[in-house]
């Protein structure tokens, strides 16, 4: 359910990181068709794993109310990026208030992370196209 609100709520990927790393390498034993070979051993959950599902589960509860976009209204795209995830905010001017109209995070894989700093916003500003 998380995953399908995620463009709804600013940094999902930080909030999920920690149950992605958890369950890297580990597959359900009734739907391993990957050729890839992976652990079947039984998963342990841990503080972290239970912290991180804590965290999504509020966030969904607390997500931020996107406003429907105003035609004339001054758009601004903030983006962010870190050596866990990139994300960003497309907002718009309306009354003086800025006001949210989407968000966009993601976790990057382990050779986006590898890449440095100066690639991952090379990256970026693809993803953003």
């Amino acid at each position: 359910m998380f995953n399908f609100y995620r463009c709804f709520k600013p940094k999902a990927a930080h909030i999920l990181a920690p149950i992605v790393q958890f369950l890297e390498g580990h597959t359900n034993k009734k739907n391993s068709h990957s050729s890839v070979r992976k652990s079947f051993e039984q998963l342990k959950w841990n503080e972290n794993a239970e912290q991180a599902f804590l965290a999504a589960k509020n966030a969904i509860a607390e997500a931020t109310l996107l406003r429907h976009p105003i035609p004339e209204a001054q758009l601004s795209l903030w983006v962010d990026a870190s050596d866990v995830a990139i994300g960003g905010t497309l907002s718009q001017l309306s009354q003086g208030k800025w006001e949210p109209l989407a968000f966009f995070s993601m976790k990057l894989n382990k050779s986006q992370h590898r890449s440095g700093q100066l690639t991952i916003g090379n990256y970026f500003q693809f993803i953003r196209l």
